[in-house]
């Protein structure tokens, strides 16, 4: 059985439009995922809707994405790939720039974690494969529907964390998935994603999970 770790957001978390209640299991995109992918994957869902790469709220506890991993990472060892799935928050306080460094950090942090978190045992035993997701855009029309939000300024910004995100993920060597490509958030915050969007999100990340993982077996059969 291969153990892949989901850290994300909101999104990931399945935060229901302009409720903040959350969807049930079946329905947010992680849970589409495992039901595809089958009893020969376990997938953990830690997600926390304002959850940021590196960035503190000043407003909100335990959202600093770099302070909460390692605890994350180490309860859920031994994993077989990690997902990163998160960024938008950023933009509270920051540019996609800043995003971008703060994922970054994110990744060397997971990709080094028996050092950076002072692991007993190997956090990874077999080698981590990690995939990093481009977050989903946010509407346009934000500024109008909710002016006092504290994303109401970053529709534009959004638009650029993808193509920012993959860069970064090439210059890693990490997996990535442009999740922009996909869905589109509600019309009724502006954020989050309507359950035929889950949908559409948790069968492509289960797709790319499978191929990722078939293809390493395919390499490793071709060995000698």
């Amino acid at each position: 059985m291969k153990t892949i770790l989901c850290y994300g957001d909101s999104n990931a978390w399945g935060f229901i439009p302009a409720k903040a209640t959350r969807y049930d299991y079946d329905i947010r995109w992680p849970g589409i995922t495992a039901k595809i992918l089958g009893e020969e994957y376990r997938l953990i869902e830690d997600c926390i809707s304002g959850r940021t790469t590196v960035y503190e709220d000043p407003c909100v506890k335990c959202r600093c994405g770099s302070d909460n991993l390692g605890y994350s990472l180490l309860a859920h060892a031994p994993l077989d790939m990690v997902i990163l799935a998160l960024g938008t928050n950023d933009l509270k306080f920051t540019d996609s720039n800043g995003s971008m460094r703060g994922i970054a950090r994110l990744i060397d942090l997971t990709l080094n974690a028996d050092v950076a978190f002072d692991a007993y045992a190997p956090v990874y035993p077999n080698g981590v494969k990690l995939l990093l997701i481009g977050p989903p855009v946010i509407d346009a029309s934000i500024p109008e529907k909710r002016p006092g939000h504290a994303l109401a300024d970053a529709a534009h910004e959004s638009t650029l964390l993808s193509e920012k995100y993959e860069r970064v993920a090439k210059e890693k060597g990490i997996y990535f998935l442009d999740a922009s490509r996909y869905v589109k958030p509600s019309p009724a915050d502006c954020l989050h994603m309507e359950p035929e969007e889950h949908a559409k999100l948790g069968k492509a990340v289960a797709e790319k999970i499978r191929g990722i993982f078939e293809a390493t077996n395919a390499v490793n059969k071709d060995m000698p």
